[in-house]
């Protein structure tokens, strides 16, 4: 005397499923696309030293590659504040150093540094 569980009769809320999950699928796709794009067009942060900071000027010394002005305004330069939340952060590995070591050798598996 009740009501029996059936599928649902209309063709429509099927057909949005399907759609709905293109467009999710879509998405994705798109998102990985400009993510590939983004990341090719990243340089890494170079090198580089304060040489004289006074109340208005920040000097520095960077690579002879980089062809920016190498003074600036201090309203221009932000401090660095650390990683934004949920960020990965990679460190790097651990250095060995030691007196014996003759800096001007590359390290490989046949010349290791010295520990």
């Amino acid at each position: 005397m009740g009501v029996e569980p059936t599928e649902t009769v209309a063709p429509v809320a099927k057909d949005f499923a399907v759609i709905f999950n293109k467009v999710v699928e879509a998405s994705e796709k798109a998102k990985k696309s400009m993510k590939l794009q983004a990341d090719k067009h990243q340089n890494p942060t170079p090198d580089y030293k304060v040489m004289r900071v006074t109340s208005n000027v920040v000097e520095l010394k960077l690579p002879k590659t980089l062809r920016i002005h190498l003074v600036m305004n201090v309203s221009c330069v932000k401090p660095y504040l650390g990683p934004l939340p949920g960020q990965p952060v990679s460190w790097p590995g651990l250095v060995h150093v030691s007196e014996e070591c003759n800096c001007h050798d590359p390290v490989t598996p046949q010349n290791p540094v010295p520990l």
